[in-house]
């Protein structure tokens, strides 16, 4: 069994990287990462399962849908098949580096991992000590980044390395994209007051952020992507070797004033956010080449334990579908439906070239030609009403699959006939 070098990068999307965005050469902020790219196998159309950190990673490192178990915000579920434990039964010792809360311990995010490391600092939950390590954690900030930065991070990681045994399976998550976009340069307390207030500004007023604050915030985002990536490269060329299978991916982008919206916040759909970087890099194993059709995240642990050899621990179906057949003939993923999920109650259908966005709190229905339209700028619903009846059924019968509780079911609007109602009775949902 090889080695397994999984790399995510929060906030990453895919346009900021240079390869995939035609900024190649000196202009490129991911001379690194483009490297990977000419070297790999990479899919330009991947899109992440949702767009925050706690709806993307539980299907990301599962292969499952994040409605299958509704646990993005408690902590992942037992019953949710991990790449960790996977690895961890075959023998492989696992690891993982990050500096992310909503990816913590605390959300059980460490099953499976001989070591992990997610940095957050020992803490009383309640009292004076406690409320005086906020009023500490407040202050350092304005010092230090509110995250472990990719060199600090690096360290841990080498240091790690220099002792671990193989075959490994290692996870490491940079944050440094993450806002507030810290700029790398400058007096580190006036920026970071400075970055703070507009990424404050740009999550809560919005409507307010000039076009000057809005170039200010993207040029601050590359220079932390820059960062990254320069990092990020000093992982990569030391497991280069043909005895490591490296995967990079980004759990979600962020949008800079698309749709007026800034960052990430939730129940947000639209494919600036969701569209990702992804690429399989072996030497040896995994032919260089570009594939260009539609794929989700969904299928990254699949395509992982196919390209490993191993099955899913505990032994579950996965709801992705493997991506190494079509990479070892060279071929385009088959086209199919690809459903994207924010909460069981805005859901997303992708039926290429056409994107619905479900919200059945507000009855509100979107629908794209994202091949015609990849910014997402006409709503083509009016036009469309059988197009969006069509693919809000799909949305409804995958609520329906997921066993979506009772409420969610009548959210969407859905009614089951007898024979269903029968089967959810006895699932114990009507």
């Amino acid at each position: 069994m090889q080695n397994v070098l999984l790399i995510t990068i929060d906030s990453l999307r895919a346009d900021a990287v240079g390869a995939l965005s035609g900024r190649t050469g000196p202009d490129s902020p991911t001379p690194s990462l483009d490297r990977l790219i000419a070297e790999g196998a990479v899919f330009t159309r991947a899109f992440s399962q949702g767009g925050t950190t706690q709806t993307s990673f539980p299907a990301l490192l599962s292969g499952q849908y994040l409605c299958r178990h509704r646990d993005a915000y408690k902590g992942l579920s037992a019953d949710r098949p991990l790449l960790s434990e996977a690895f961890a039964a075959a023998g492989a010792r696992t690891c993982a580096f990050n500096s992310n809360p909503y990816i913590s311990r605390h959300l059980n995010y460490h099953r499976g991992f001989s070591d992990f490391y997610d940095n957050l600092p020992a803490s009383p939950r309640s009292g004076f000590f406690h409320r005086a390590n906020i009023a500490y954690q407040k202050a350092r900030a304005l010092f230090v980044a509110p995250y472990v930065p990719a060199n600090q991070l690096n360290r841990q990681v080498f240091s790690w390395l220099d002792r671990a045994p193989r075959p490994f399976f290692l996870w490491v998550h940079y944050m440094d994209v993450h806002g507030p976009y810290v700029p790398v340069s400058g007096f580190a307390p006036l920026s970071r007051l400075r970055a703070g207030f507009l990424w404050k500004k740009a999550n809560h007023r919005p409507a307010e952020v000039s076009g000057t604050e809005k170039q200010a915030l993207y040029a601050d985002y590359r220079d932390k992507v820059r960062f990254c990536d320069g990092h990020a490269g000093e992982l990569l060329h030391r497991l280069a070797g043909p005895d490591t299978l490296t995967v990079l991916t980004a759990d979600h982008g962020d949008l800079f004033g698309e749709k007026g919206i800034f960052a990430h916040p939730p129940r947000v759909l639209y494919d600036k956010l969701l569209h990702v970087p992804l690429v399989f890099h072996q030497p040896g194993t995994v032919s260089p080449a570009r594939y260009d059709a539609p794929v989700s995240l969904l299928s990254l642990a699949p395509t992982i334990l196919d390209l490993a050899g191993l099955s899913p621990v505990p032994p579950a179906p996965l709801d992705g579908t493997s991506l190494a057949p079509g990479m070892a003939g060279g071929q385009n993923p088959t086209a199919r439906d690809m459903i994207h999920e924010s909460w069981t109650k805005v859901l997303a259908v992708r039926r290429h070239p056409y994107k619905l966005i479900a919200d059945f709190t507000k009855n509100r229905f979107e629908l794209y030609d994202t091949r015609n339209d990849p910014d997402e700028t006409t709503d083509l619903a009016p036009q469309r009403p059988d197009l969006v009846e069509e693919m809000t059924q799909t949305a409804r019968q995958h609520l329906l699959d997921v066993n979506a509780s009772a409420e969610d079911l009548e959210a969407a609007g859905y009614t089951p006939d007898s024979a269903v109602a029968i089967q959810l009775k006895s699932l114990g949902y009507l």
